[in-house]
């Protein structure tokens, strides 16, 4: 392994000579910017492992800087030093892109724990980084994993295109993985390093102006790598043709689109123009839906649950012959991504290190739709499984947002109180559309919002 790197930015030179010395005798080459126009010139010349720097001349408000550091794809650790440390300063250092934050004025002592931390913070991504490698690699090439006729095709296909440099439109069920598809094209296609950008369609700015910036935005940030159309079904008209223009102006960034429905389908319905499907999708790829390569289930589910168990240190965790029966007889209609899910959550929940049928989470039968929108009514006219589905809902979601404010929006101490993973709190979150920083003290007034607007239990 290469020399650790680290780039020291600081206004202060003794601090900045004492910080690049307790690194240095760490066996960490350091280097010293003065101002932080310096430091971005050496974060786009070269690779840095480590990054200190001193914050407190602006205010500690997060920088320009930070702001760069988040758009590299592989960025250093960050370690931010305040001349104080208020609760709302250091919450936008977090938020910023931190990893930790020091006060001043840093001691020996604190030069030590500063250098130890960032030695310990690097190891730990490294470690993560081999693991993801490793169990991408050992069930599927590039991560694909499977044997069945359609996972073979679909990673044949990929290696074929690999070569090409036309731009691909992968289509397909929700949760097929087709953003993983892109991803596993990318990487056959150009080198590890090359950027991959993607575009959310469906929410680009409505306003013309901010929606053409950060078009534009991402071609850049795309530059030389693959830029992503994640639901590019949903592109609006009015971004079609901007979209078509910056892929004229750069022509080394290759386009990958994804969407549930094909682009021709999209065509036929008036949402896509003839032009903008012949420029993106000039080869179509279909995803297979899960119950299409059911063969894979099992291989799959020990996938999920070897990444869950490694990257959380859990101890070994199987899973029962009568819980696997249940999972290859359910019809998956939320595909990979229902199937993750279901492994994290039964993960959560295996005792004695076995996930048995009481692990399992209620599988849903195909068309019951999403728990939190059941129609109101009369619980009779209903099954008891919608029923059940719908009060489940409103309670993980009134028990989220208490347990949020009750943290101040810190998911780490959340997930601890609640006995969860930290990811599969995450994911509660996303499924409920809450997210964090809304519980943070300075935004109490959304929050009471928010909670007034949450279905409580009857008692």
């Amino acid at each position: 392994m290469d020399r650790t790197q680290a780039l020291v930015v600081d206004c202060d030179a003794t601090l900045g000579d004492a910080v690049c010395e307790v690194l240095a005798q760490r066996g960490i080459t350091a280097h010293h910017a003065s101002d932080k126009d310096e430091a971005m010139r050496g974060l786009k010349d070269g690779r840095y492992d480590l990054l200190v720097v001193d914050d407190g001349s602006d205010g500690g408000s997060p920088s320009e800087l930070m702001r760069a550091v988040s758009a590299l794809a592989n960025p250093p650790v960050v370690v931010t030093i305040l001349s104080s440390v208020e609760r709302e300063r250091v919450a936008a250092q977090f938020d910023a892109g931190a990893d930790d934050v020091f006060r001043k004025p840093l001691d020996a002592s604190r030069l030590a724990r500063l250098a130890l931390r960032c030695e310990r913070e690097l190891h730990r991504r490294e470690q993560i980084d081999g693991l993801r490698a490793r169990l991408g690699n050992c069930t599927g090439h590039r991560g694909l994993v499977g044997t069945s006729p359609g996972i073979v095709a679909l990673r044949e296909r990929l290696e074929t295109l690999a070569r090409d440099t036309r731009n691909v439109w992968f289509h397909g069920e929700d949760g097929t993985g087709k953003r993983f598809a892109a991803r596993a094209l990318h990487g056959l296609a150009l080198a590890d390093e090359a950027p991959f950008r993607s575009i959310d369609c469906a929410s680009l700015p409505e306003q013309a102006a901010a929606r053409e910036a950060a078009i534009r935005s991402a071609f850049e940030a795309a530059a030389g790598g693959t830029l992503y159309l994640d639901g590019a079904a949903e592109l609006p008209k009015a971004a079609q043709g901007t979209l078509l223009a910056q892929l004229d102006r750069n022509a080394g960034v290759r386009m990958l689109a994804g969407s549930a429905r094909g682009p021709q389908s999209a065509v036929e319905r008036g949402d896509l123009t003839p032009d903008f499907v012949r420029r993106v999708a000039q080869v179509t790829v279909p995803v297979p839906a899960l119950r299409e390569r059911a063969s894979d289930l099992p291989l799959l589910f020990q996938h999920f649950l070897s990444m869950i168990v490694a990257i959380n240190a859990l101890p070994p965790i199987r899973v029962s012959p009568e819980a696997l029966r249940t999972l290859t007889a359910h019809r998956w209609p939320g595909n990979v991504r229902e199937l993750r899910n279901t492994v994290e959550q039964a993960a959560i929940l295996a005792h004695d290190g076995v996930i048995g049928l009481r692990e399992l989470p209620d599988l849903s039968p195909p068309g019951s739709g999403d728990a939190a929108s059941a129609t109101s009514g009369s619980m009779a006219d209903r099954t008891f499984r919608e029923v059940k589905q719908e009060v489940v809902a409103r309670f993980e979601r009134a028990y989220l947002c208490e347990l949020l404010e009750r943290f101040g929006g810190n998911v780490t101490s959340a997930a601890g109180q609640a006995g969860m993973l930290r990811s599969a709190l995450q994911r509660l979150l996303r499924k409920y559309g809450l997210k964090s920083a809304d519980f943070r003290k300075g935004a109490r007034s959304a929050s009471s919002t928010r909670s007034a607007a949450t279905p409580t239990l009857d008692r």
